[in-house]
């Protein structure tokens, strides 16, 4: 496993090795990740993941809002303009 910073460019060619921590546009390899580093990379992914699993209804009508909160009355039928 190896660490990508957020807005770092890996260019054409290059070779991101496991266990390394590249930063930068363009992208270097600024130093090699501890131990203790990994392990916590490997526990944050795994909780991002149940986070993510959790949420997989969020994004329907309403998100995460209970159902007495949502004015269903402004979301319409589609059938308003058919008399």
């Amino acid at each position: 496993m190896a660490f990508v910073a957020a807005g770092a460019v890996i260019g054409k060619n290059q070779v991101v090795k496991n266990g390394e921590l590249w930063v930068g546009n363009p992208a270097k390899k600024l130093r090699d990740l501890s131990k203790t580093e990994k392990e916590r990379l490997t526990y944050q992914a795994n909780e991002y993941v149940k986070l993510a699993a959790s949420q997989s209804g969020t994004m329907d009508l309403g998100g995460n809002m209970p159902d007495l909160v949502i004015d269903n009355s402004l979301l319409g039928t589609g059938n308003e303009n058919k008399e």
